[in-house]
Order: C-alpha cells, then sequence, then structure tokens
C-alpha cells in the first residue's frame, strides 16, 4: 500500500511542473526555471506584475515571468499594470491561476482607465 502510494504521489508531482523553452523578445532562454504558471507580455506596454497583491517582477514586451506558488494552495490572482516608457500608467488587468491546472497567460490587452 505505501508503495503505490508513494508512487502515486511521485506521478502528480512530476506533471505539476511546466517548462518553458522559449523566450518571445528574442533574448537568451530562461535555464532551470520551471512553473506551472507563467505571464507573457505581449500587450505592448511595460508591465509591473503582481501575485496576490505583492509585486514580482516587470515584463517588457515578449518577455515570460513563471509564477511561483506553494506546495498546497488553491488559486493565485496575478495583477499586471502597464506603463508607457515615460512612466504614464495606461492600463490594468487581471488573472486567477487555479491549482492543478497548468497555464500560460497571455497578455494582450489592458483595461483602460475611464477618462
Amino acid at each position: 500500500m505505501r508503495s503505490t502510494l508513494a508512487l502515486l504521489a511521485a506521478v502528480m508531482l512530476t506533471g505539476c511542473v511546466y517548462n518553458y523553452p522559449y523566450s518571445h523578445n528574442g533574448g537568451p532562454v530562461p535555464s532551470g526555471i520551471s512553473s506551472m504558471y507563467t505571464v507573457i507580455n505581449n500587450s505592448g506596454y511595460t508591465l509591473a506584475v503582481y501575485q496576490d497583491g505583492k509585486p514580482i517582477g516587470t515584463l517588457r514586451l515578449g518577455q515570460v515571468l513563471p509564477i511561483k506558488t506553494g506546495f498546497l494552495w488553491s488559486s493565485t490572482v496575478i495583477t499586471v499594470t502597464g506603463t508607457l516608457p515615460d512612466g504614464s500608467y495606461v492600463g490594468s488587468a487581471s488573472w486567477i491561476f487555479e491549482a492543478g491546472v497548468a497555464e500560460a497567460w497571455s497578455v494582450t490587452r489592458l483595461n483602460r482607465p475611464n477618462r
């Protein structure tokens, strides 16, 4: 029974990693980084990325950011805010990554503020 549980746990853990062997901006391919979830910046703006309200990085056009999660976690909210080269705000967008579903969020559109 123990060996069956150990085998089942090993199979489940091997299916929980997504390696992304690409770089959309033509730069070097990240090595040794793996994540079940990723954010890809295809918005045309520089994006500040927040995970559950905490800043986790900045993405230029075409860059990819892995999203780290805990071992026993149910979901995480990713929010991005876009800025122009002069630093002016252009909009934001959010995505919820659910546990157990490997996914890459390609940010193509931001919700612009009403003036």
